[in-house]
């Protein structure tokens, strides 16, 4: 009886799939598998737990929407407030350049 769930590198490696097609909904797809992800990670799938890596790819995704920077903002900003038993992802190079792409 094998239980096999995806861990961290599984879900990173879809959400940046589809911030690599590019193509309408990609930030709306990437931001469902993030919460798959997160819900994953809260119900002690340890493995799942979102990195820097993941919200890089997760604003990535939103570049090719129309609210793209509002959205990659909203994204950022909720990584830098302190948040009680949350998942702690300050923001990084990688993610303010990517914030910086939407523009």
């Amino acid at each position: 009886d094998w239980k096999v769930r995806p861990d961290g590198v599984s879900y990173n490696t879809v959400i940046l799939a589809i911030a690599n097609n590019r193509g309408r909904g990609s930030g709306r797809s990437a931001e469902r598998i993030l919460h798959r992800m997160e819900r994953q990670y809260y119900n002690g799938h340890l493995a799942s737990k979102p990195t820097s890596a993941t919200y890089t790819s997760l604003i990535k995704a939103w570049t090719s929407e129309k609210a793209s920077t509002r959205r990659a903002e909203e994204i950022v900003n909720r990584l830098r407030k302190p948040n009680k038993g949350k998942i702690a992802v300050a923001p990084d190079t990688s993610i303010y350049n990517a914030l910086l792409n939407c523009y």
